[in-house]
């Protein structure tokens, strides 16, 4: 069974998954398994993205259960090739680094 996809992100752009790579960041960040099936809703509906020059980081809120509720999925894009770098979930966010493309926290019940 293939993991990869293609999709849209909210401004059009098209973004990919690589089997290849969802396989390799597995062992890595195994919590994000089960969430494989919401990366496409984190692209297409994000709360926040933030663009670091070479890669754009996009944050859907709501997504994870358990101790993982009130933590954001992050999945991390490269401008270049608009490929899926890594996904994983992050309980804080960093606006020191880059700029915000697109704000949408106040849509956030946390």
């Amino acid at each position: 069974m293939s993991c990869g996809f293609e999709v849209e992100d909210y401004a059009g752009r098209p973004v990919r998954l690589e089997h290849t790579n969802w396989e390799k960041h597995q062992p890595r960040h195994p919590e994000v398994g089960p969430y494989h099936d919401a990366i496409p809703l984190a692209l297409a509906g994000p709360h926040l993205v933030m663009d670091l020059g070479d890669q754009r980081h996009y944050y859907r809120f709501g997504i994870g259960a358990g101790k993982l509720r009130n933590a954001a999925l992050r999945v991390v894009v490269g401008n270049d090739d608009n490929l899926i770098r890594t996904v994983h979930f992050a309980r804080r966010l960093d606006f020191r680094r880059g700029l915000v493309e697109l704000d949408r926290l106040d849509e956030v019940d946390r």
